[in-house]
């Protein structure tokens, strides 16, 4: 793509940001925000002050590479997007959908990023089995799965960055800078970092879940 592209593509996102940065206080009730078919206009989602399908799809190439793979990973597997606010981000794979909180303005569409990896792991059936694995090949795998996401959310944002000046970094971005993917996934496997949506620490979290799923 020429400069020129690039910009005109830029300047097209952030036109839709300014909207979306001026009316997100509102939040309209959750059966209003509306999540069509890839057949649709409106692909993934949208109801303004939110971002539309539009300024998605323009924006996450604007993400480097793995923006590109999280607009694949939309059109692929046909996966769906809700907004909620101050609940934190998730992806169920049972509704092939993610949830994307409004609270982080700046790092919605690195939040993308990082629930579309969720979605590929987990119709690629790279996920660990519930059911099959032992407690704690089970809980390994999904730190695993969980520190690939982060990584690629903070990939996305380093390319982003390039893209929209002071933009602020996501979590865990320092400790990539200074240590790698190790740092990232030692960060999430020894607990230190927590799950948005409830505040457990995700060793103790999926432990938890593989007791629940073994009848433990």
């Amino acid at each position: 793509m020429t400069a020129l592209g690039r910009s005109a593509k830029l300047g097209l996102f952030e036109s839709a940001a300014e909207k979306f940065f001026r009316g997100s206080s509102k939040l309209p009730e959750r059966d209003a925000v509306i999540a069509a078919g890839p057949a649709d206009e409106e692909e993934f989602v949208t109801l303004l002050p939110y971002l539309s399908a539009s300024d998605i799809q323009e924006g996450l190439p604007l993400c480097g590479r793995e923006g590109e793979e999280a607009l694949d990973t939309l059109l692929t597997y046909r996966t769906k997007i809700q907004y909620t606010e101050g609940l934190g981000s998730w992806y169920t794979h049972d509704e092939n959908m993610m949830y994307i909180d409004l609270t982080h303005k700046w790092h919605l569409l690195t939040t993308v990023v990082h629930e579309a990896a969720h979605a590929r792991t987990a119709h690629e059936g790279l996920r660990p089995d519930i059911i099959k694995s032992d407690r704690k090949p089970y809980i390994d795998g999904m730190c695993k799965d969980e520190s690939n996401a982060q990584v690629k959310q903070i990939l996305s944002n380093m390319g982003y960055q390039r893209c929209v000046p002071n933009l602020p970094d996501v979590i865990l971005q320092r400790e990539y800078a200074r240590g790698g993917e190790q740092a990232i996934l030692d960060s999430i496997h020894s607990g230190r970092i927590v799950r948005c949506t409830d505040g457990i620490p995700y060793p103790q979290y999926f432990e938890r879940m593989w007791r629940v799923h073994h009848g433990e």
